[in-house]
């Protein structure tokens, strides 16, 4: 199977794991001190989110060797980080007026636009369309397409490591 391929289905599986958080209502803890079943739900998404990242790393570096030419893959890449960290930096000083359930939404719409362009992505590899970026960056619609893509790509890595930090919730420093 092709990595633009199976790529799609690690999209929408990171997508759906993201939004189980959202879906799945906290419940009663157990009268026996047990973990209740929406906890359990809960970290078999985050497991199948991690596995999703396990799988998105080396086969996002197989995509870029495939579409960015090796001579612009660094001027490209670096091309991103500005508008990458002021992103970062405008969600994490905003990050209290967001709920949670708005954090793991958004992360969700963001792998669902990744599932869309690498679904475009895909589709146009098959057809035989060029997809490579030229030098200077927009010239077709494809290039245009690969560049939505790693920015979404880029968007949802940092995102998810947003949505999963975990809130103090008043502990003192000895636990």
């Amino acid at each position: 199977m092709k990595i633009e391929s199976y790529m799609q289905i690690v999209f929408l599986v990171s997508a759906a794991a993201l939004f189980a958080p959202v879906i799945i209502s906290n419940g009663a803890p157990n009268a026996d001190g047990s973990i209740n079943l929406s906890i359990k739900l809960r970290l078999l998404a985050f497991v199948l989110f991690e596995a999703c990242v396990g799988i998105f790393w080396p086969s996002i570096m197989k995509l870029r060797s495939q579409y960015i030419p090796e001579e612009q893959r660094s001027t490209i890449m670096n091309f991103f980080r500005i508008p990458l960290n002021v992103f970062v930096c405008v969600v994490l000083y905003n990050v209290n007026y967001f709920s949670m359930a708005t954090m793991f939404s958004m992360c969700a719409s963001f792998l669902g636009l990744c599932f869309l362009c690498q679904q475009r992505l895909s589709t146009m590899a098959a057809s035989g369309m060029p997809v490579l970026l030229p030098p200077f960056l927009i010239r077709r619609d494809a290039d245009l397409l690969c560049l939505h893509y790693y920015i979404a790509l880029r968007l949802v890595s940092c995102n998810s490591c947003i949505a999963y930090r975990v809130p103090s919730r008043g502990r003192s420093k000895a636990d």
